[in-house]
């Protein structure tokens, strides 16, 4: 068996002939090591999604005149997506939930002042004599 230290980790050969990392007692294989950095990245990105989203979300908000407007509808859905992305994040930290959480309540706020017609100004009706 030959070790080597790698990054504060221990790297051998199992008895497959495979490396393993030894971390704080357990052996982790490269396959494990490669999915757990996977995992940070998809977190990561899902990340960025949903504050995308949330972001566009608020964004088309402003812009809505109604509740019939098509960008409250865009932002409904960005609403909808980010929301339903969120607990897919398992890595996600304190500081960012926190940020995340916010913001949804926000953008839901602001759907909830949108009212449901456009201010219409009435026109004064002629009538032909």
């Amino acid at each position: 068996m030959v070790l080597r230290l790698i990054k504060g980790k221990q790297e051998s050969r199992g008895p497959n002939g495979k490396r393993e990392f030894q971390e704080g007692g357990t052996q982790m294989s490269t396959n494990t090591q490669k999915l757990r950095v996977l995992r940070s990245r998809t977190d990561h990105d899902l990340l960025v999604i949903v504050n995308r989203e949330l972001d566009r979300g608020l964004a088309m908000v402003e812009a809505a005149a109604s509740r019939n407007s098509p960008l409250f509808t865009k932002a409904e859905k960005a609403f909808s997506t980010a929301t339903a992305l969120v607990p897919r994040i398992v890595g996600l930290g304190e500081g960012d939930r926190l940020r995340i959480e916010k913001t949804v309540k926000e953008l839901w706020s602001r759907l909830a002042q949108v009212p449901q017609y456009a201010n219409v100004r009435p026109y004064p009706a002629s009538v032909a004599s």
